[in-house]
């Protein structure tokens, strides 16, 4: 499957015609998925978190298509979120807070003078969301007037959410991957594959992490980089692993209901702000 073998609708494959079309339907929304490129291990994908947010974006679009949404995904701009931790690790492109959001702002401008109304932002990444939101509200007073005059048109989606002990590139993120390259219904197996999610960790890597320990100092608003954390430059952002808690993770089950748990929690929510 591709993107425009599936009932999904992505921005850039539709014609002009078509994008003014669907900004008149009822029930018409904009699906944006985003995340960062940062180092998740040794392991996973630096892009990650916008890997997972588009599988997650993909799939809601077509549950909340059944219920008569008419929804477009925009995956543009898969890399608007904000670096945190992992500056300065391998693989990390850390842009400027103000430079990722505002070409999510000016995105969002286009979007509504294209016609559209509803907005909802899925986020991938575990930990920046309300200073995501934050700073593209209240950066600018152009932002400020301009959000203000659209209050309740955007709303935010953060994968993570409601999940204990995520971590970053820890246990569940490691779980969630392997669940979606390797254990998923074939459907969701095939959407993940084509976002990039489609390598095997290998056993023996994850084994060799195991024991790292939780490293997020206490209170966290003095923390700036792993690199500060000895041993980091290693591990490349692993905020900790148990490679026992890794497969007890997979092997009992959890994970499915987990997936379904939170893909339930944003369909319902968004269907809600769309009366529907």
């Amino acid at each position: 499957m591709s993107h425009s073998e599936c009932s999904v609708r992505y921005w850039d494959h539709l014609s002009a015609r078509e994008i003014e079309q669907a900004a008149l339907e009822e029930h018409s929304c904009i699906i944006i998925p985003i995340g960062v490129i940062e180092a998740h291990g040794p392991l996973l994908p630096v892009g990650f978190d916008a890997m997972m947010a588009g599988v997650v974006a993909h799939v809601v679009a077509e549950r909340i298509q059944k219920s008569g949404a008419r929804p477009v995904v925009f995956n543009c701009v898969p890399y608007s979120g904000i670096v945190g931790a992992t500056q300065g690790l391998a693989g990390t492109i850390g842009y400027p807070a103000m430079l990722s959001t505002e070409i999510l702002f000016v995105t969002l401008q286009w979007l509504f003078a294209h016609g559209f109304e509803r907005f909802f932002i899925i986020n991938g990444d575990a930990g920046t969301g309300k200073s995501l939101m934050s700073i593209l509200y209240h950066a600018t007073k152009e932002r400020q007037e301009f959000f203000f005059e659209r209050d309740g048109a955007i709303s935010l989606f953060t994968w993570f959410d409601g999940i204990d002990n995520v971590g970053h590139a820890s246990v569940v993120e490691h779980g969630f991957y392997t669940y979606l390259c390797e254990h998923s219904d074939p459907h969701t197996r095939n959407v993940a594959f084509q976002f990039g999610i489609k390598t095997p960790l290998n056993e023996e890597c994850l084994k060799d992490l195991d024991g790292v320990k939780r490293v997020y100092p206490k209170p966290r608003r003095e923390f700036t980089s792993w690199l500060s954390i000895e041993g980091q430059s290693r591990v490349y952002g692993v905020s900790y692993f148990s490679y026992g808690e890794y497969r007890a993770f997979l092997d009992s089950g959890r994970v499915h209901p987990l997936w379904e748990q939170q893909l339930t929690r944003i369909v319902r929510d968004i269907l809600g702000i769309l009366d529907m």
